[in-house]
C-alpha cells in the first residue's frame, strides 16, 4: 500500500538530522591530524575522521569494532572471552629514523569469542586456574583441507540438517550449500611435567589435524574471560563491568527513547479464517487490543 504523507514525513524526520551530520563530518576540510593553533573540538572531529577511515580501510585490524562487539555480547549474555594469539599471515612494516622501511612477517592477533563457541577448565573459575579452552565453530570443509594440505573431499561433512526450526533459529533460513565441518582448538597450559603445554586442532568427526606445543608466551592460556553485566553462578561479580557498558547502554537508550508514533499507537493484529471464532469470541479479541 502506499504511504501517506504523514508516514513519509516522520521517515523523513528522524532519518534527515541523521545524514546530515554524517555528511557535514564527511565534507570537513581535514588531514586526519592535530594541527597548530586549532581548537580542541577541531582536534577531535579531525581524530575521529582519521580513526573511521583507518577503520574502513583496515576491517583486520578494527581494534574498536572487536571490542564494541565483545561489549555487545556481555551485555546481552553477561560472558564473552577475548582471545589473542600469533597470527603468522599478518604484515607488519617497521619504519625507524635514517632506515629503510622493513616488512616482518607475523603481528600479534586478537578477537572476541562469543560464549558458545568456547569451553574453558569446569574446575576453575578464572583464567589463572584453567588447565585448559576448547574452542570451536563450525567452518566450510574445504578451507580445513587447504589449510593442513589434505586433499579435496578427505574430511566429512558434519554439518547436520534438522527438518524443524529451532527455537533460535529464523523460518526459512538460507544456509549455505557448501558442505561444512566443526573446528575444534584445543589448548593445554604448560604444567611442571609439560612446560610446553600442548595445542591440538581437531574435527568434531575425530580427525587429528595438529598436535603440538602451546605457542602463547610462557605455554599460557590464550583466552581471557571479560566480565558482563548479569553475575554467573559461582563466579565473582566485576564491579568494572559497569563501567564497561555504561557506553553501550547510553547508546541502546538513545535507540530506544526513540520511539516514533506509528510504533507508539501499534496494535496487535491477527488473521482468523471465517466461521472459526465462537460466540463472543470475536469481542473478547478486539476488547484485548487485537
Amino acid at each position: 500500500a502506499p504511504k501517506v504523507p504523514r508516514e513519509i514525513k516522520n521517515v523523513y524526520n528522524r532519518i534527515l538530522p541523521m545524514v546530515r551530520q554524517l555528511w557535514g563530518e564527511l565534507r570537513y576540510p581535514h588531514n586526519f591530524y592535530v594541527e597548530p593553533n586549532t581548537t580542541e573540538s577541531d582536534d577531535i572531529k579531525a581524530a575521529n575522521l582519521g580513526t573511521s577511515a583507518l577503520s574502513y580501510t583496515n576491517d583486520n585490524g578494527n581494534f574498536r569494532r572487536k571490542v564494541h562487539m565483545a561489549k555487545y555480547w556481555a551485555i546481552v549474555t553477561g560472558n564473552v572471552y577475548w582471545k589473542e594469539w600469533w597470527n603468522k599471515n599478518l604484515r607488519v612494516y617497521v619504519k625507524k629514523e635514517g632506515k629503510p622501511t622493513l616488512l616482518k612477517v607475523g603481528d600479534v592477533d586478537y578477537d572476541y569469542v562469543p560464549p558458545f563457541n568456547i569451553r574453558t577448565d569446569a574446575y576453575a573459575l578464572g583464567r589463572e586456574g584453567w588447565r585448559y579452552t576448547i574452542e570451536g565453530k563450525m567452518v566450510p570443509k574445504q578451507v580445513v583441507e587447504d589449510e593442513f594440505g589434505l586433499k579435496r573431499g578427505t574430511l566429512p561433512d558434519e554439518r547436520t540438517e534438522g527438518k524443524r526450526t529451532g527455537i533460535f533459529e529464523r523460518d526459512r533460513l538460507q544456509k549455505p550449500k557448501e558442505k561444512e565441518v566443526l573446528r575444534l582448538e584445543y589448548m593445554e597450559k604448560g604444567t611442571d611435567s609439560k612446560k610446553k603445554g600442548r595445542f591440538m586442532v581437531t574435527t568434531g568427526s575425530g580427525w587429528l589435524l595438529y598436535d603440538k606445543e602451546n605457542p602463547s608466551p610462557d605455554a599460557q592460556i590464550g583466552h581471557f574471560q571479560l566480565p558482563g553485566l548479569m553475575p554467573i553462578l559461582n563466579s565473582q561479580f566485576y564491579e568494572s563491568a559497569v563501567k564497561i557498558a555504561q557506553p553501550a547502554q547510553r547508546q541502546l537508550n538513545r535507540f530506544g527513547s526513540m520511539v516514533d508514533e506509528h510504533i507508539q499507537n501499534y496494535r496487535l493484529k491477527a488473521i482468523i479464517s471465517g466461521g472459526s471464532l465462537g460466540p463472543g469470541e470475536f469481542e473478547r479479541f478486539t476488547r484485548a487490543g487485537v
